[in-house]
């Protein structure tokens, strides 16, 4: 059975926990806790009986899909996953025994299922439960089950029209049944927040084989600006766990120009300029100072280098444009995120100003909590950000013993919480001063840095040999091989032609402002208007294209390159990839058994000399990089960055 699922209304629920962060209200929606309150409303169990009736319901008004068999068998699956699914079950018909020819045969049996786990997370709401089934009939008379059979960036990006399709439709279906749209909103809505935050990799929420749950809500909404505003929040964090903060700085900028009252995005600006202007600092001045900690960029709403050895002007400018931005934060529900930022920022100013930077440490105190203990993790782990940076302004100030013990002091008060810049900079001041206990502790934050970071880092070996002299002084020894973290890199998001960069989502008039006429346009398929695809040359560059955006970079010419940043912030060095360079320049920048990037050989859709004939090559591609490579003969001789399930 081939089924579209719940994982295709949802983004991709399933090969991850989750994927996108709750959405608090919005003026006219409610967020999943506003939809159920803080008790589960009085709903009675949602039965099979229950399930058979309201398919039946939809079974009068939804067409009949012609090579689907009907009536639609539904059933409840005893399974915990927050899933539903509709599909085709092939059944296969007996032949006539006294008839030698007759072989039987078979046919496609139309069937929805539903999860108990996503009837009890939904607390039985028949509300939502409606809504799903609204989205997945809507498959059904689609016929999107009977499509799309491999996974290759062109079923990527068909796949997310399937799923928009589907939307739309079940909307109408919900409509002629007598129910708001609003239903189908509010589905989206809870699925969003009950995506877990932890392991949210935003590029593919974004860029997933199926839209985010708040860009989708946002279009079936129609016009409401939360939901768009927070679907431009989102492809700015994307930019921002790629290093790209000059590009996350303008979506959520984008963001706040459609709803000025999206506090998150002012806090988001504030922390990418900080982080902008800390990262582009002479090394030389990064390396003399400790390294700060950074707050975790906001991902929910209220409402729903150089080589120079001294500070420029233009990190001056940078350092007054990331203030400006942090001071722009309001006061109130976010005041405790901007005091952090305005604190840091004044331990991190580019003057040795000594008024400014002890500003700046007596700001951060003044939030630290008396408890630490007592709070959840995240509470703990930004209480030990806010001391780590007091330290950051304290060794500026000549009080680096004081630093450590600071660091010491407080971190014995969350134990359970690793920084792993808070542990770099434990290895990096003294240790003369330490007691027995505190030494332990300093070895312990040595160690666990020495193996969760690539050697690469510019404070590793100083770490390292903290860590030996500190194992010498408490007579103790490590046995067996220490092993390290590889250097990880982020997933790629932008391409360069001929000294050009165009970003993924970036708007495809800038793409033909920059690139010149391209050569062919047109859509791919005639029912997916909102699916375009534009070619230069002879098939030199292939850009896929969603409503005006750009959602797939693919070329063949000569000057092309990528750029991939480190994972970890203290590596500065960016790595390149550029047609033209042998498969062994490649294996040096991605190593798959050394950067936790894999490869798997598959089917991308390139060269072709119209928009309706691309054909299809088998490629080099990293799901861990959102890349691909073509190599012919021992030389790359096509890149693209390109968002396929891996």
């Amino acid at each position: 059975m081939r089924c579209t699922s719940i994982a295709k209304l949802l983004a991709p629920l399933l090969f991850a926990a989750s994927l996108t962060p709750a959405v608090a209200a919005a003026p006219q929606l409610k967020a999943p806790e506003e939809l159920f309150g803080a008790q589960a409303p009085d709903h009675p169990a949602f039965t099979q009986a229950d399930l058979e009736a309201m398919v039946a319901e939809f079974d009068a008004i939804v067409p009949h899909f012609e090579l689907y068999t009907y009536p639609i068998q539904a059933s409840i699956l005893e399974d915990d996953t927050v899933n539903a699914s509709a599909g085709v079950a092939i059944v296969q018909t007996e032949g006539d025994p006294g008839d030698p020819e007759d072989t039987g045969g078979a046919y496609y049996q139309a069937i929805v299922q539903v999860n108990s786990g996503f009837l009890e997370a939904v607390h039985h709401d028949p509300r939502l439960v409606r809504a799903v089934l609204a989205h997945e009939m809507a498959h059904l008379a689609l016929g999107h089950a009977a499509e799309w059979a491999d996974t290759t960036d062109l079923e990527h990006m068909l796949t997310r029209q399937e799923e928009l399709a589907a939307d739309a439709a079940g909307v109408r279906y919900l409509a002629q049944l007598g129910h708001p749209a609003k239903d189908m909103v509010d589905l989206l809505l809870f699925l969003d927040g009950n995506m877990s935050k932890s392991q949210v990799s935003w590029l593919r929420v974004v860029a997933s084989d199926h839209a985010s749950p708040v860009t989708r809500a946002a279009l079936v909404a129609g016009d409401d600006a939360v939901l768009d505003a927070l679907a431009r929040m989102e492809v700015g964090l994307a930019f921002m766990e790629c290093r790209r903060y000059e590009e996350a700085i303008a979506w959520f900028e984008a963001a706040l120009a459609i709803e000025p009252r999206m506090q998150e995005a002012r806090v988001n600006i504030g922390l990418a300029s900080l982080q902008d202007y800390y990262e582009r600092l002479p090394i030389v001045v990064r390396e003399d100072w400790l390294h700060p900690e950074f707050l975790p960029h906001l991902t929910h709403t209220h409402l729903l280098g150089g080589r120079s050895v001294q500070v420029t002007d233009k990190d001056r400018e940078r350092y007054r444009r990331a203030v400006e931005h942090i001071e722009a934060i309001p006061e109130g529900l976010y005041g405790r995120a901007k005091s952090f930022l305005l604190g840091t920022a004044r331990v991190l100013a580019p003057s040795d100003d000594e008024a400014t930077i002890a500003a700046g440490v007596e700001l951060l105190r003044a939030d630290l909590l008396l408890f630490p203990s007592i709070m959840p993790k995240g509470v703990q782990a930004d209480h030990l950000r806010r001391v780590n940076n007091i330290a950051v302004g304290l060794t500026r100030l000549g009080r680096a013993a004081e630093a450590q013990t600071t660091l010491q002091t407080e971190a014995a008060r969350v134990a359970d919480v690793f920084l792993g810049y808070t542990a770099e900079n434990v290895g990096r001041l003294p240790h003369a001063g330490l007691d027995a206990t505190q030494a332990r502790q300093a070895l312990e934050m040595a160690l666990l840095y020495v193996q969760n970071t690539p050697p690469s880092a510019p404070q590793f070996e100083v770490v390292r040999s903290a860590m030996q002299n500190l194992l010498a002084s408490q007579n103790l020894e490590i046995t067996g091989e220490l092993a390290t973290a590889p250097t990880y890199l982020c997933k790629a998001v932008t391409m360069t032609f001929d000294g050009v960069e165009l970003q993924l989502f970036g708007s495809v008039d800038d793409s033909l402002a920059a690139l010149g006429q391209p050569s062919d346009m047109g859509f791919l398929l005639e029912k997916y208007k909102d699916l375009a695809c534009v070619i230069w040359g002879e098939s030199d560059i292939v850009m896929l294209t969603e409503r005006g955006r750009i959602m797939k970079l693919t070329s063949y010419r000569e000057g092309t390159s990528i750029q991939l940043r480190p994972a970890n912030t203290s590596v500065r060095e960016a790595f390149e990839l550029r047609i033209g360079m042998t498969a062994a320049e490649l294996d040096a920048v991605i190593d798959p058994e050394g950067d936790g990037s894999y490869r798997t050989d598959t089917t991308l859709f390139g060269r072709g000399n119209a928009v309706g004939t691309l054909l299809p090559e088998v490629w080099h591609y990293y799901p861990t990089l959102n890349l691909g490579v073509l190599v012919v003969d021992g030389v790359v001789q096509g890149l693209s960055v390109t968002p396929i399930k891996g």
